[in-house]
């Protein structure tokens, strides 16, 4: 006889009553009638999709239209032949126009030459330009640095921003790369896409930026360094660039003690102390600045005569936005890096980098190269050894 069958009523009785839910008084609770626990009221969300084109229409009903087509192509401008187009685009950066859009395109207006062919109607915006000291027209930029975002994962919030924004905005997204998910975000976030580049979209560095590339074992970086530091004259400006928020704190710690006046820049530092750092960095208080790629983009100061690389960074294109710190507004500048043989997996790369630009490639990165492409073809056909054979179909 089973454990169930010598139960008593009483047992029975318990569990029942632990089911069924009583009160101290040994009642029955009302919460499990039917006619006390109405049935909750759920949502209709066939009826809110239905009315999401209506509910968006209400969400921006209030605000006035955007005026878009606001731009009035001046004589000047109009009566530009194409060749003049062609020549202008090609000295002022190598300015390239196309429009994104399948089938017929679109017309792509002439460039503006001065301010007064855009801005004539408009004499309070022609005050301030001459307030600032403007000279002539250069692209404006508007959402910076898509790629970065992205590579971060802030592709939700990117999407959210646009969700909030009304939808009969005007997007302008610039990066100074053009990897792939760059491309999708332009393609799936921004409507007709028009792109406008500068000199080519293969990935390539600054060509104002003489570039000198040095394999060395990773012990003698430190002393390399060093002896860079030593042989800066007095007017020179650099970014030593490390990949770690610690490395950072260190060789700035090193500087310090040697009493040479330096500041760091990364991620661990409160806001005020970045802040202060840039200030000092931009003012000339130090000449020496520490980071990490926090400060590979948007980081615009004009004197900086030399980018140091003492640790490469993660990807070619970190690599391209390093050395674009120096070189601006005109100048010339200098980019050394340091490469060890950890870096053999972007030798190939680096290479093409410095080829597009005409720059010299040592003899020791082709061959790192050609080590790492053998290392990938052994490492292949080793798969292809302990992969087991497929069985044969019956």
């Amino acid at each position: 006889m089973s454990d169930w069958d010598t139960s008593s009523d009483e047992d029975v009785e318990s569990i029942k009553q632990q089911h069924l839910g009583t009160n101290s008084t040994g009642k029955t609770l009302d919460t499990i009638k039917p006619e006390n626990n109405p049935k909750k009221s759920v949502i209709n969300w066939a009826s809110i999709r239905e009315n999401k084109a209506k509910y968006e229409a209400m969400k921006w009903a209030d605000l006035p239209p955007i005026e878009k087509n606001f731009y009035k192509e001046s004589s000047r401008t109009a009566s530009m032949s194409q060749e003049e187009v062609e020549l202008w685009r090609k000295e002022n950066n190598n300015i390239i126009c196309d429009d994104l859009k399948e089938g017929e395109k679109r017309c792509i207006p002439n460039p503006v030459r001065k301010f007064e062919d855009v801005f004539e109607h408009y004499p309070d915006i022609m005050a301030n330009i001459r307030k600032v000291g403007f000279q002539k027209p250069t692209p404006i930029q508007v959402l910076d640095e898509a790629d970065r975002m992205l590579d971060m994962g802030f592709e939700p919030q990117i999407m959210k921003i646009l969700i909030d924004v009304r939808p009969d905005r005007q997007t302008v997204m610039t990066s100074a790369t053009w990897p792939d998910g760059v491309r999708r975000l332009a393609k799936s976030y921004l409507k007709n896409p028009m792109i406008v580049y500068v000199g080519t979209l293969d990935l390539a560095a600054v060509n104002t930026v003489e570039q000198r590339v040095i394999v060395i074992a990773e012990e003698e970086k430190r002393a390399f360094m060093q002896y860079f530091i030593d042989s800066m004259k007095p007017k020179d400006k650099v970014i030593i660039f490390v990949g770690r928020k610690l490395t950072a704190d260190d060789l700035a710690s090193d500087f310090g003690l040697q009493g040479i006046p330096v500041q760091s820049l990364h991620g661990n530092r409160e806001q005020c102390d970045r802040e202060q750092a840039l200030d000092d960095f931009k003012k000339g208080k130090v000449r020496i600045l520490v980071a990490t790629d926090l400060a590979s983009r948007g980081l615009d100061v004009h004197d900086i005569t030399h980018v140091f690389n003492f640790d490469f960074p993660r990807n070619i294109e970190e690599y391209v936005h390093r050395v674009g710190r120096t070189g601006r507004a005109g100048r010339t500048g200098e980019a050394v890096t340091l490469v060890t043989k950890n870096d053999w997996r972007v030798a190939s790369e680096l290479i093409e980098i410095l080829e597009r630009a005409n720059q010299v490639v040592p003899n020791e990165l082709i061959a790192m190269a050609e080590r790492y492409k053998q290392f990938q073809i052994r490492k292949e056909i080793e798969k292809d050894v302990r992969r087991p054979p497929r069985r044969p179909s019956k």
